[in-house]
């Protein structure tokens, strides 16, 4: 499992770069992804 840990307050350019990211990884070691943050936002 691949996870994208962090506070996102909305979802931008770099946020969605990050998401690729992590989703170009899982597809090479054929595994999943996810995305990990807080509530409420620290």
């Amino acid at each position: 499992m691949i996870a994208v840990i962090g506070s996102f307050d909305g979802f931008h350019l770099g946020h969605k770069r990050l998401f690729r990211a992590a989703e170009v990884i899982s597809r090479r070691l054929s595994d999943s992804w996810c995305v990990v943050t807080f509530f409420p936002h620290p």
